[in-house]
This record gives C-alpha cells, structure tokens and sequence, in this order.
C-alpha cells in the first residue's frame, strides 16, 4: 500500500474513533425550564417539570402545589421597559425562562432547592461534568449566601439518601463574579469513575440548592437565577492519549512510506 493511501485510511480510521471518545451530551430533562409556564397573576411557576423542589411550603400557580422557594419566570422585563425586553442575554440563555431560587429557606431544617434523577447511569472510566450557567436577580446575593450544585448517585436500597459523587459551591464573590444581565457558567467534574467505584451503574442525580434556613451567616429574600443545566460524560484521559499516539504513529510511518 502506497504512503498516502495508508495515511488516508488510517486518517479516517482515527476520526471515526476520536469521534468515539469525545465528550457526549446526557439529556437533562427540563434543563432550560421552559413548562409549566410561567402565570402571570403572580409572574412565576412554581411548578418545574421534571424536576422536585422542596424548602417551603407549597404552592399552586398552575403546575400543581410546589416550593415557593424556587421556581421559573418569563425572561422579560415588566414595564416601563420595551415588550420583549430581556433580564438576561447572550448565548447561555435557552428558551424563554429563567429558573430562580431564594437564597435561605424560611424552615430552619430546610434548604431551598431542586432536584432530578435521570435515567443516564454512571459508567466506568467515565468523568461526568455538570455546568450551570448563573445570574443575579436585582436582590442580588452577597458573599455569605451560596449556591450549591451536586451530582449524586441514586441507591434504590436506600432511596432518600443523596450520595454526593461531586459538588461545588459558589458564592457571589470575586472567584466567581456574576452578573444580573448575562449568565456565567460555572461548572464541576467528578474524579474518573473505576469499574469498583460504588456510583457505576447507579442513576445519576442533579441537585440544586442554597442555604440551611438556621445559617446565620446567610440572608433571607435574596435571589439566583439560573438556566441551562448541561450534563456531560468524558472518558477516561487514556483514551485520548491513544488517539494521540496513533496520529503520532501515522506521520511516522507516512514519512517511511513516502
């Protein structure tokens, strides 16, 4: 086989399986949180489908009884500002609204959050990667008041347990400044999972969620707002060494061949 026929061939080869382990998209149901919509009696839905939120007591604007402590609203100022007038622009935004949730629960036991379990599982020689992208309502959070996100894995043996796999916590402070006219992404990702690890094979789960309602530290009436939920799965470094020698070893032998 001539060189550049041999480079050709496995040119294409290489592609195909440097598709393969490139990092892949998880469906996150209801990631931009666009129904129910939102009411607009009270400018809101409570209600987010696909996902359970908790915190405050319930109630109903039309999706059915949820936490007021976090919910959805429609991405347009109230007048006097122009119909059609956006809180929030530019590309992490995904559709027409915009998840909030409050920065303290009423509850002293509670926090303020949400959450989901996909059907998606942990796999083996696998890094998952969660980002959300981040903005400031205009009673915006300070330095004390956090906004955690979590991957946990599901146990149906134990199935109120939430087993962190990883998480992260931000604040409104100078490591992750946010904005109330553009959203941030800000993002976390597990260690690489091994075939022992006890979250293979179990669904993956997303929470969302603020302050412990008896944390001192923490304020209450404050606001996050939030869209964009992304999920994806990266595989083990490993894999793209090999791609990389691979194509180290086709210019070698293209060299020799030609």
């Amino acid at each position: 086989m001539s060189g550049k026929i041999f480079k050709s061939v496995v040119a294409v080869a290489l592609g195909v399986w440097a598709g393969s382990v490139q990092a892949g998209a998880i469906t996150v149901p209801g990631f931009s949180f666009e129904t129910p919509l939102a009411n607009p009696a009270v400018t809101v839905t409570t209600a987010l489908e696909h996902w359970t939120t908790y915190g405050e007591a319930p109630f109903d604007t039309g999706g059915g009884p949820a936490s007021t402590g976090t919910g959805a609203f429609k991405n347009e100022k109230f007048p006097p500002s122009p119909p059609g007038t956006p809180f929030f622009t530019g590309p992490e935004v995904d559709g027409n609204q915009i998840a909030y949730i409050f920065t303290k629960s009423s509850n002293p036991t509670a926090r303020d959050g949400l959450e989901q379990i996909l059907d998606a599982t942990f796999g083996a020689g696998k890094m998952y990667t969660l980002r959300i992208h981040v903005g400031l309502a205009g009673s915006a959070p300070g330095a004390t008041e956090p906004f955690t996100f979590n991957l946990f894995y599901f146990d149906p043996a134990n199935p109120t347990a939430r087993n962190i796999v990883k998480g992260r916590t931000i604040y409104n402070d100078a490591s992750t400044p946010l904005s109330s006219t553009v959203l941030t992404g800000v993002e976390v990702t597990t260690d690489l999972l091994s075939a022992g690890d006890v979250a293979v094979g179990k669904k993956i789960g997303i929470e969302i969620y603020t302050a412990l309602g008896s944390d001192a530290t923490a304020a209450s009436g404050l606001q996050y707002d939030f869209d964009n939920v992304q999920l994806t799965e990266v595989p083990e470094p490993g894999s793209f060494m090999l791609v990389a020698g691979a194509a180290m070893l086709l210019g070698s032998r293209g060299r020799r061949a030609s």
